[in-house]
């Protein structure tokens, strides 16, 4: 997001596991490059695959 919070660039990261149980967890790693120099913050989201 660039310093006045319009989006700039994303990515998707694919899900390693499809679900969590409670207490679960599961690690991801994804990085890219080229992320334009605008670029002053990040916001994540977690989202759930299309008909779940």
């Amino acid at each position: 997001m660039d310093d006045k919070g319009q989006s700039v660039f994303n990515w998707i990261a694919p899900a390693p596991i499809a679900s969590l149980k409670p207490d679960e967890v599961a690690q991801f790693d994804s990085a890219t490059f080229n992320i334009p120099p605008n670029a002053k913050n990040i916001s994540i989201d977690f989202l759930s695959a299309p008909g779940k």
